[in-house]
C-alpha cells in the first residue's frame, strides 16, 4: 500500500515550509523536526516521523 502525504503550498512561506512539514508529516509523533536540512532529509529516508520504515528506492 503507498501512504500518501500531500502537503498544502499555499501554507508555505519561508522558513514556515518545516510548520507545515510538521502538521502533515509528525502527526503521530511527540517531537517535531528542527528547522534542518539534515532533519528534512533523515524523514525524507523513512528514519522518524511519518515515512517511519517505509522503503525508498
Amino acid at each position: 500500500m503507498v501512504k500518501r502525504i500531500q502537503i498544502d503550498g499555499n501554507a508555505v512561506s519561508d522558513i514556515a515550509y518545516y510548520e507545515e512539514i510538521n502538521r502533515v508529516v509528525m502527526v503521530d509523533q511527540s517531537w517535531r523536526i528542527s528547522q534542518s536540512l539534515d532533519a528534512f532529509n533523515d524523514l525524507l529516508y523513512g528514519s522518524c516521523g511519518g515515512r517511519q520504515g517505509v522503503q525508498t528506492s
